[in-house]
């Protein structure tokens, strides 16, 4: 093994991490808020949801991280990771139809899915544009 992802976030990610972050490369998944839960234990990086419409929060997020400003990267954490997360997992067709919203609103692709996945409607949409124009995302 060379490298693990981590999407469990509890106790056994954290041994994990301090037992085998000299041997394997840990990163977490997509959300900062699973990377700040085992950074102290030896994880060397995060997948990034944001890195595919809105780069700026995850490169501000881990240059807090990299200068060790762990109140600049809990303020991100707080104000956009969190919210955003809570936001799109309300959605009807959760977190998968409103990253698809997402790349449609910041045209790198349509929103639009074959059956059984779920689109967002036009209503949806204009709830997420709005929700991302109050966090300054759009």
């Amino acid at each position: 093994m060379v490298a693990i992802k981590d999407d469990w976030c509890n106790e056994f990610s954290r041994r994990m991490s301090l037992l085998f972050n000299d041997r394997w490369a840990i990163f977490a998944g997509g959300q900062k808020q699973n990377h700040m839960n085992i950074f102290p234990y030896g994880c060397d990086g995060y997948m990034s949801t944001f890195i595919k419409f809105k780069p700026e929060v995850a490169q501000n997020y881990w240059k807090a991280i990299q200068s060790n400003d762990l109140a600049e990267a809990k303020r991100i954490i707080q104000n956009l990771d969190i919210p955003f997360f809570d936001f799109i997992d309300s959605l009807q067709g959760g977190f998968n139809a409103g990253i698809h919203g997402c790349l449609e609103l910041f045209g790198i692709a349509k929103r639009w899915r074959r059956k059984p996945f779920y689109s967002l409607n036009d209503e949806e949409m204009e709830m997420l544009a709005g929700f991302l124009r109050e966090k300054s995302l759009l």
